[in-house]
């Protein structure tokens, strides 16, 4: 994920991938650090052929304006000490009360599943919570556990802390909110409110879970701003951190993206959880689901580039595995399913996965055809020899009845190492 800035950012050939790229672009996401890609722009000339000194049809040098590297406009710095997300287990904390326990009803949780609905529904409702303990569930670990669940089931925004005492085997847990119980419960309402109008107007009868969650996942990166601005100035409001700031109030960080995911994947009946991490070694939130009977990671936040200009959405990061994702992000494995599933990864249900030059030819062939204006294209092992930006020169010399690209305005060419994406942004008549 990187930042669309409002010039012409033009590179030569690219290079091998693991070789030293230009910094185009700052990452936008909750971390600091920036987004190594590669780009290149193209003047495409009326015959087809582009870049200088290449030999057009004719056997003569093509006319093209000289290649030039444009830096960045000045874009503020990220905040090394800004965070998009909060690790729940060091931001809410645990402290024993010393208040008498409230006559609550105890719950009997027997496995994970149960303990986690019922910390849930007592937790949504502004409630307090009696559990009864077992071997699994004891006095030393009742209030990590707990804090757990708040972290990965999207209420990690809205708690400052819990207290809790043990009694008679029994562990009481009492929720402290950011600004009080009654306001998380009117911003919840509200929440709840909107994940229901959205998931009604967005997910159709028929749609497999795949096709719910891409729906859900593009409508928050196409309705949800990055709070960018808060985050370089380390003044990132409480609403961001939820989803009440991304469905709400339309601006958000890393987690108020996997908040709102969690909540419409949650509402649509799609497997979900969020997993607590880092992006590019700063503090991260993202997405699991649980789909066609594997798990990926879905990071909506880094699929959302921050652009001065327009909307852009992309989907590197719509469900990875964890050898894909663990190139940028980092996670307690441990706490989590393993991830090793390809079936429903976005460019292999697409057939935008490239494993060689003639695949490669041929997915940009059709995405031209289909006037798509930006061409993603996933490869398992970058080689600058076979997926070169001449392709599509090579597309449109042996293809003349596609007449329809604008020449003046020629073509960009990108490849992000992080997510192995090729993107080319095209421009037609």
């Amino acid at each position: 994920m990187f930042i669309i800035l409002n010039i012409v950012i033009s590179l030569s050939f690219l290079s091998g991938c693991s070789s030293t790229k230009t910094n185009s672009a700052t990452s936008k996401s909750s971390t600091s650090s920036t987004q190594n890609t590669t780009s290149t722009q193209s003047n495409v000339t009326n015959n087809g052929v582009s870049n200088a000194n290449s030999k057009a049809n004719t056997g003569t040098v093509s006319k093209v304006a000289p290649v030039k590297n444009v830096a960045p406009s000045n874009v503020p710095p990220v905040n090394p000490n800004a965070s998009g997300a909060k690790s729940a287990v060091n931001s809410i904390t645990a402290s024993p009360s010393t208040a008498k326990p409230n006559k609550i009803p105890a719950v009997l949780v027997s496995d994970e599943t149960s303990f986690k609905n019922a910390v849930v529904i007592n937790l949504s409702g502004g409630k307090d919570l009696a559990i009864n303990l077992n071997e699994k569930y004891t006095k030393d670990n009742i209030a990590e556990k707990v804090m757990k669940v708040v972290e990965t089931s999207g209420y990690a925004g809205y708690v400052s802390g819990i207290q809790y005492s043990v009694v008679n085997n029994v562990a009481y847990i009492y929720f402290q909110y950011k600004g009080g119980s009654a306001n998380f419960l009117t911003k919840s309402a509200a929440v709840d409110a909107s994940v229901s109008s959205i998931v009604s107007k967005v997910v159709t009868v028929g749609m497999t879970d795949y096709d719910k969650e891409l729906a859900l996942h593009d409508y928050v990166v196409n309705n949800v701003d990055y709070d960018y601005a808060n985050l370089v100035k380390n003044t990132i409001p409480d609403d961001s951190y939820t989803a009440y700031g991304a469905l709400i109030k339309g601006v958000a960080v890393c987690e108020g993206y996997a908040e709102a995911m969690n909540k419409l994947l949650t509402k649509a009946a799609v497997l979900s959880t969020i997993i607590n991490g880092f992006g590019n070694g700063v503090a991260h939130e993202w997405n699991q689901v649980n789909i066609q009977g594997g798990i990926y990671h879905v990071d909506a936040t880094f699929d959302d580039p921050i652009s001065t200009t327009t909307k852009v959405i992309t989907h590197n990061y719509f469900n990875v595995n964890d050898a894909q994702l663990s190139k940028d992000h980092t996670w307690d494995n441990a706490d989590y399913p393993v991830s090793t599933a390809i079936a429903a990864n976005y460019f292999i249900v697409n057939n935008l996965s490239a494993s060689n030059k003639s695949k490669y030819y041929d997915i940009i062939k059709n995405q031209i055809i289909n006037k798509n204006p930006i061409i993603d294209i996933r490869t398992s092992t970058y080689d600058p020899n076979i997926y070169t930006s001449a392709t599509v020169l090579n597309v449109l010399k042996d293809n003349p009845t596609i007449d329809f690209v604008d020449t003046t305005l020629g073509y960009s060419f990108s490849y992000d190492p992080a997510s192995c994406v090729i993107e080319i942004v095209m421009n037609y008549k």
